[in-house]
């Protein structure tokens, strides 16, 4: 028992030394580095949603591009056909003339 009392003395001694303003007691100290932890794996967390909603945005231009090309191609095959086979009104539009060769 005066073992234990001495060593509890001398504990209490050295906490208070080295702690003495920013912890009540031992059970403090441990709540806080509890918090501490906590808010650094919310932290990370945080960051991992931003970078995933960041790579969603990203996919979500690309896909808005793949949309507006494939909407514009269409029409520019259509204009290019119109263009590429010299059709004019009197031309018959099921036949696109061949470009002559030496034959």
């Amino acid at each position: 028992e005066e073992c234990a009392e001495n060593m509890s003395f001398r504990v209490d001694k050295a906490w208070r030394q080295r702690c003495s303003q920013r912890f009540r007691n031992i059970l403090d100290m441990i709540a806080k580095k509890a918090d501490h932890s906590v808010l650094r794996l919310l932290q990370i967390s945080q960051q991992h949603i931003e970078s995933q909603l960041e790579r969603v945005k990203h996919e979500r231009e690309l896909w808005k591009e793949v949309v507006e090309r494939r909407q514009q191609q269409p029409l520019q095959l259509a204009l290019s056909m119109k263009e590429g086979s010299g059709m004019s009104p009197g031309n018959d539009p099921k036949r696109i003339p061949r470009p002559l060769t030496g034959r």
